[in-house]
């Protein structure tokens, strides 16, 4: 058994989505009989029947659907990849993702974005509302460059500071470039 080809798979999600065999091809922009060879070769390389015919018609079968659950899955990783590479293109001055607990007054949050802003203008700041434990948790995966959390994180790899009277600190991996800030001192 061979494994489904990226072209394969585009004219099984295009026929899937537009619920014919000439509309598909069409989105894909080739022929007709194109895509029913790519279909009829994938069928045979997943080893499964993925479409009942007859009369003139073609049906998804269940495999057929589930499988589509899949590919459409795995494509909407595909769009969010385009979606991080326009952002990042756009980030002229960098991005700060930072992860913060709910109930943080948006005032707060405010008025700390106004003071970063003062020293980076061109920074992107994005306010990630999570749980304490998801917010230490994507430190340490490096998805967020900060976190705002009521109590102090015990482990290695970060470095607590306080930053306010009232029981909030700020969390950093350790050796991030925001711990040189003196704010963070």
């Amino acid at each position: 058994m061979r494994q489904p080809t990226l072209r394969q798979i585009e004219a099984f999600k295009a026929l899937f989505e537009c619920g014919t065999v000439s509309k598909a091809a069409k989105s894909l922009n080739v022929s007709q009989p194109a895509v029913s060879k790519l279909l009829m070769h994938l069928e045979e390389d997943v080893g499964f029947s993925l479409f009942e015919r007859g009369r003139g018609r073609i049906r998804v079968t269940d495999r057929g659907a589930r499988l589509y659950d899949e590919i459409d899955r795995v494509f909407s990783g595909v769009n969010q990849i385009a979606q991080a590479v326009e952002e990042i293109r756009n980030e002229a001055g960098g991005r700060l993702r930072i992860g913060v607990m709910p109930g943080i007054s948006p005032r707060y949050l405010s008025a700390a974005a106004n003071r970063i802003r003062e020293e980076a203008p061109d920074l992107q700041i994005n306010f990630l509302f999570q749980s304490s434990e998801f917010v230490s948790d994507a430190l340490l995966a490096r998805r967020f460059d900060l976190g705002i959390v009521t109590q102090g994180v015990d482990h290695p790899n970060f470095d607590t500071h306080v930053i306010d009277d009232r029981p909030l600190v700020a969390v950093l991996p350790k050796g991030h470039r925001l711990e040189a800030l003196d704010r963070f001192r």
